[in-house]
């Protein structure tokens, strides 16, 4: 942005300025795919808000969880050696969860790391039952471990989520202490868990913890767990910039819910899922900006102290404006961009010298960090005191100078009085999740309504539409905005103010805190579809006689790859199969979109039933069986006209390819670029759905994949096969992942209708609002472990050991414009 750039168009003063309304908390991105990357999220308004879909009364669980970096205790050591446990309880978030739990709407359990440097080993048992008396489950790292741990969080990804560029390289130690911190955070938590998860709630916070959810799923937890990061989210362009990236973003994706402050958050993540290309899970995201205890603030605000100490301020510097920045001591707070204005205000505005007085506060780092980072801030403050000193010996006279610079914590009443002494707030972070100085100043500013200065970079400037938004980089836009605060009239003061304290009165942290339990709490109202039960299909699976397995290949039996050609069976898919077949009341069939040479290749010796090509060819079960091609001959004179269309498609969209098979026609997506990639897949659909007006073909639009098949033929005509074949079955497991596998839970959804007294679970891999299955399994690891374990269960009914067959398959895909013929 150039130097005449103006900071904003809120920052105009004058009467007739037409301010904007406040928004509303509680908007969301929803997802209509069943996992993520979602490549088919359609956002609708200006903006692109979806209303999240509300019962009107949610039961909630009785117990939640909260999961924490650090649990908001402080232990101290007294002269005569006992421990004393304080807690923090100025923090808006910790009164908020205390708020929720005195309410009666649930009862709070904290689960966080604490540090006991200065605890002796032999006390730190007494420590932890002193904690778990008062709601706390402690986790005890060792000190190596916590400031690696911490270090990582606060040297890399703080960084990084603030969207600055990370020069520092981190080290084995530090990724590992929080891979291992995490680990045994989730373990902590999962002690919490009561008998029956479906009453727990887990909330886990911020990117210190991101991957504690799929921690939780690798346990086995299957309570809903949501995730509130309160700091921004990085572009993808930056996140990506992590090694670890995949890891991270499987792990913070084990949740059901997301929260993000903003709109931009949380279509930075979502572009991220898709940019780093990890699936295999469904996560609702929505937007909740918090708040801050409002009422504590009023409170604070109406003490006699307060007060007292409010007129000594305005007593102090009768006769001058006051300027009022409270920051804490980091290099993203914008603070030498805020001084460096302000020396510029006063070299373009002689006129104020004398007249205003900038009282910046910084508040000093809480947390443990290694010697390097304590260097870092110790090199910041000093920084700070230097152009502080530089701007006040070129402006300061004998009895004034034009800037106070604190570097202290100040009590929350020292700092309500001078929120409610100030004449302006300046807030100039380059980057914040939220900035709830902002909301605190407003609460305090209710009987002067002093002007707010936000940067735009801040999660505020999207919610507090009455402040005055700046660019902190633009340092003429910043000393514009400056001066047009302190010049602002009553009228426009009072209006700009009315619009912020509605907005910081109604959504409180109490209010966040609410809204985000409840929809955590009906995080299944989205979807109707129950997750499955180990415990009943197992249950089921034993007491039956017959079983038939019906099983889609990719996405189910094996990961969704980049390259369709790596997907190839692990050693222990192969082993569970032969497992599965060696048992005589089983019998097993993979129902693949796959070609015939394809699964022959993995599959061919053993005594599985196959079908491919969507239900093309079916091979039933048995040793020496043929396949055979469902239906009448299909003439294949369709695939001379849609097969350069495909392949024009496929040299105008780098990445995609093209996959001939015997029948059916295949163009890939998966490697091209993801916003590309869709685009060009919905043009190409929409061109074909208008041939196939004329030609027999049905065109189904799959996980980045469209796919060209004769008409009525599908996957449920492999089913009906089956069961024609097999009709004495009395337990039917069902599994897959793709719209092509609607057909056959549709064909088996019927047979349960005219036959309840057969077990039959149809499972769809991911949850899915829209699927016609039964059951939804979390994951294609989930699937995999119910095979397992039903594999264990023919092991021990049979003698033979298992045997397993690998093999390498015919490569069959190619790079886009060319087309692998048969």
């Amino acid at each position: 942005m150039s130097d005449s750039d103006s900071a904003n168009t809120n920052t105009t003063s004058g009467s007739s300025t037409t301010l904007p309304q406040p928004p509303t908390m509680g908007h969301t991105l929803s997802c209509s795919s069943s996992s993520i990357p979602v490549s088919s999220i359609e956002l609708s308004g200006s903006r692109g808000f979806i209303p999240l879909r509300r019962r009107s009364s949610v039961s909630r669980p009785r117990d939640v969880i909260i999961v924490v970096k650090k649990l908001p205790v402080r232990i101290q050591l007294e002269s005569d050696g006992e421990l004393q446990v304080i807690e923090q309880r100025e923090s808006d978030f910790f009164s908020t969860i205390k708020s929720m739990e005195s309410a009666g709407s649930c009862r709070v359990t904290w689960v966080g790391s604490v540090q006991t440097e200065q605890i002796p080993e032999d006390r730190q048992e007494e420590l932890t039952h002193m904690l778990r008396g008062r709601g706390y489950e402690p986790v005890l790292l060792p000190t190596p471990i916590l400031k690696n741990y911490i270090a990582f969080c606060k040297c890399i990804l703080w960084p990084l989520f603030n969207s600055q560029l990370v020069t520092r390289k981190y080290t084995k130690e530090q990724w590992t202490a929080y891979k291992k911190a995490n680990a045994a955070i989730a373990n902590a938590v999962r002690a919490m868990v009561g008998p029956s998860p479906d009453n727990d709630l887990i909330w886990i916070h911020n990117y210190h913890l991101l991957q504690v959810p799929f921690e939780l799923r690798k346990l086995g937890i299957t309570s809903r767990i949501g995730f509130f990061n309160h700091t921004p989210f990085p572009s993808s362009e930056m996140f990506r910039a992590l090694p670890m990236r995949s890891s991270l973003l499987k792990g913070v994706l084990g949740a059901d819910l997301l929260g993000f402050q903003t709109y931009d958050d949380s279509r930075h993540f979502l572009s991220t899922c898709t940019r780093v290309r990890y699936s295999g899970s469904t996560t609702s995201v929505d937007i909740m900006p918090i708040g801050i205890d409002a009422g504590l603030w009023e409170g604070l605000r109406q003490l006699d102290q307060v007060k007292k100490r409010t007129a000594e301020i305005r007593s102090m510097y009768e006769g001058k404006k006051i300027i009022v920045g409270l920051d804490a001591l980091d290099e993203t707070m914008g603070i030498h961009h805020k001084l460096v204005a302000f020396g510029t205000f006063l070299e373009r505005h002689p006129e104020w010298l004398g007249k205003v007085v900038l009282f910046q506060i910084c508040s000093p780092p809480d947390t443990l960090t290694e010697e390097g980072d304590t260097r870092r801030m110790e090199q910041l403050h000093l920084d700070i005191n230097e152009l502080v000193g530089k701007i006040n010996g070129k402006w300061s006279s004998l009895n004034f100078s034009p800037i106070s610079y604190l570097y202290t914590e100040l009590s929350l009443e020292e700092q309500a009085a001078l929120y409610a002494a100030a004449d302006m707030a300046l807030l100039t972070p380059l980057r914040e999740g939220m900035n709830l100085v902002s909301h605190e100043f407003v609460v305090c500013q209710q009987d002067t309504w002093a002007p707010l200065v936000v940067s735009e970079f801040a999660g505020a400037a999207q919610s507090l539409v009455g402040a005055l938004l700046v660019n902190p980089w633009n340092t003429r836009a910043l000393t514009e905005a400056i001066i047009t605060a302190l010049t602002m009239d009553d009228e426009e003061k009072k209006a700009r103010h009315q619009l912020n304290c509605e907005y910081v009165m109604k959504n409180t942290a109490s209010f966040w805190g609410s809204t985000f339990i409840t929809e955590l709490s009906s995080i299944e109202l989205f979807n109707q579809i129950p997750p499955l039960r180990f415990d009943d299909i197992m249950s089921d699976f034993a007491k039956s006689k017959k079983r038939l397995f019906l099983l889609d290949y990719d996405g189910t039996l094996t990961p969704i790859v980049n390259n369709p050609m790596d997907a190839i069976p692990s050693q222990r898919l192969t082993s569970i199969l032969t497992s599965l077949t060696r048992d005589p009341h089983n019998a097993v069939y993979v129902v693949s979109g796959r070609d015939r040479p394809f699964l022959n290749s993995f599959f061919g010796a053993l005594p599985i039933g196959m079908s491919c090509e969507h239900g093309v060819f079916f091979r039933p079960c048995g040793e020496g069986r043929d396949w055979e091609m469902i239906g009448a001959e299909v003439a294949a004179k369709w695939k001379d006209l849609v097969l350069p269309v495909l392949q024009e498609f496929a040299s105008r969209t780098p990445g995609s390819m093209i996959e001939v098979k015997e029948v059916n026609l295949s163009w890939h997506y998966r490697n091209a670029d993801e916003d590309f990639g869709l685009w060009q897949a919905k043009e190409l659909a929409v061109h074909l759905q208008d041939m196939a007006q004329k030609l027999p073909i049905d065109v189904i639009h799959g996980k980045k994949v469209i796919e060209v098949r004769p008409s009525n033929i599908n996957k449920g005509a492999t089913v009906r096969k089956a069961l024609a074949l097999h009709p004495d079955f009395d337990f039917i497991l069902c599994v897959g992942d793709d719209r092509t596998d609607e057909d056959m839970f549709c064909a088996l959804d019927t047979m349960v209708r005219e036959d309840e007294d057969k077990m039959i679970y149809t499972c769809t891999v991911g949850r899915n609002s829209t699927s016609q299955a039964r059951y939804y399994l979390r994951s294609q690891t989930e699937v995999m472990r119910l095979l397992g374990m039903m594999s264990d269960v023919a092991d021990s009914a049979t003698a033979a050991p298992a045997s397993g067959r690998t093999a390498k398959p015919v490569s069959r895909f190619v790079s886009s414009p060319a087309v692998f013929q048969q």
